[in-house]
Order: structure tokens, then sequence, then C-alpha cells
């Protein structure tokens, strides 16, 4: 996917309606983890962009039945994963030596790690917002903190997951 540079970042609010978005490739067509040709029955959508420091998210997760969203983790680096949320994999440049893990619930709890070691620290940002049939998050992620630096070219390999919960059972 291609991410666009941007002079004003966004406001980091949860609310992925901000022009700038409009910069970016949108991602989207999710399908469920162990079978890439089945969709989802929620889609979600992001898009990426950038400036000299940092790195933004913007994540739109569909949802039908916002009340039975699972939002309970309240505490940063906690397992925010086993509510609904999505979860961002970033590998900078061509190496594959480390990745950072971020997550992020339906309440903007926050969740880092350095491959698996949740002790490693981001100075990092992110806010959701719930609406009537979706919720959304922002997140801005410095370049520092990924001992990275931006420019035009360089190719990065990410993945980005939801889980969203339903009924008795998990997508």
């Amino acid at each position: 996917y291609l991410t666009a540079s941007v002079d004003a970042p966004p406001t980091i609010d949860g609310n992925v309606d901000e022009g700038c978005w409009s910069k970016s490739e949108r991602g989207d067509n999710f399908t469920e983890l162990y079978s890439a040709s089945k969709s989802v029955k929620e889609q979600t959508s992001f898009c990426i962009l950038y400036d000299e420091e940092n790195l933004y998210f913007a994540v739109e997760c569909q949802e039908s039945d916002m009340g039975k969203l699972v939002k309970t983790r309240t505490e940063d680096d906690g397992d925010v994963f086993e509510d609904d949320s999505f979860e961002i994999f970033i590998t900078p440049g061509n190496s594959t030596a480390t990745y950072y893990h971020f997550a992020v619930n339906a309440l903007g709890t926050q969740y880092d790690a350095e491959k698996f070691d949740r002790h490693w620290n981001c100075d990092w940002e992110a806010k959701s917002a719930c609406y009537k049939e979706r919720w959304t998050a922002e997140v801005k992620i410095p370049f520092s903190s990924l001992e990275a630096a931006s420019h035009d070219g360089n190719i990065w390999r990410f993945n980005i997951a939801r889980t969203r919960h339903v009924g008795n059972g998990v997508e």
C-alpha cells in the first residue's frame, strides 16, 4: 500500500474523517486469518500517512452491533487484543531482524512490544472513537522510537489485523 507524506498531520483524536486521510490509498478487503479466501463479516479499512518525524495510521472498523463490542482492558501493555481491537506489526526497511507490535482496543487502550518483549515502550499515541455502526482509531508512531527515519522510496513491511468478538467466537 502506498503511503502519503503530509505537511499538516492529523490531530490524534480518533476522528478518521479529517481531510488529510484522503491523501493516502485506503487498504481494505480483510479476510479470515486462516482462510484468505473467506471475507470477514464486518470490514476494516486503514490509511497510512507520514511526515519527517512520525508515521500515522487511521483504522476504521465497521460494526453492525456496537452494543456487543468487547472493551474491558484499560491497562496499557495489557492484553488489549483480547478485546475488540486491531494490531499493527511494523518491520522498518528490508531487515527482518526485528519487528514492532502495536495494538489498540475500542477504548483506546494501547499495547506495544518489540517482538515479544512487552517491556519495550514506545512514546506513541492512539485514540479511539465509537459511533453508531463503526469504531475508529488514529495512531501516531515516532520514527525515532523505531530507530528509523522516513525517506521517500523506503519500503517497510507491515501487517494490520483486527480482532472482532462475535457471539461465542472470534473473527
